[in-house]
């Protein structure tokens, strides 16, 4: 649905054919993250942090000790979807680049649709916990 706008649009920008227009491509997933993890971090109350600071830690400790496990299940949703995402851009790889040293991996394993599919499989199986909760956190209103 996306390829063929993305394509044309690409294609007078002339970005086909670069990094800079795959990578662009690639970043649609990045919408998506904010808007699951502003609520996810929004719940997060904001004494913790201060509380953080007050007791010595500098503001990367205080968001990487406090804020961040708080915010596990988002986080981990995010990645996991973000990964599905990417690893699923396979069609803007094959549509925006005609130079094969420019593909992604994914074009290279689109014969071995079996090896291709696993890893995000995997990731999903062994994560479906963490999606499940994350999608239900950040589902709710902050």
């Amino acid at each position: 649905m996306l390829a063929t706008p993305l394509f044309v649009i690409f294609n007078r920008l002339e970005l086909t054919d670069t990094y800079l227009g795959l990578i662009l491509a690639d970043t649609l997933a990045l919408p998506y993250a904010i808007v699951l993890l502003r609520p996810t971090f929004a719940k997060i109350p904001a004494e913790f942090t201060e509380a953080a600071l007050i007791d010595g830690c500098s503001p990367l400790r205080a968001f990487t000790s406090i804020v961040l496990p708080l915010a596990k299940p988002g986080v981990a949703t995010v990645a996991v979807l973000s990964f599905l995402w990417g690893w699923g851009d396979l069609v803007f790889a094959l549509t925006l680049v005609n130079d094969d040293t420019k593909r992604p991996v994914t074009t290279g394993l689109w014969a071995f649709s079996t090896l291709a599919m696993l890893p995000p499989l995997l990731i999903f199986l062994l994560s479906q916990r963490l999606v499940v909760a994350g999608v239900g956190a950040g589902g709710l209103k902050g």
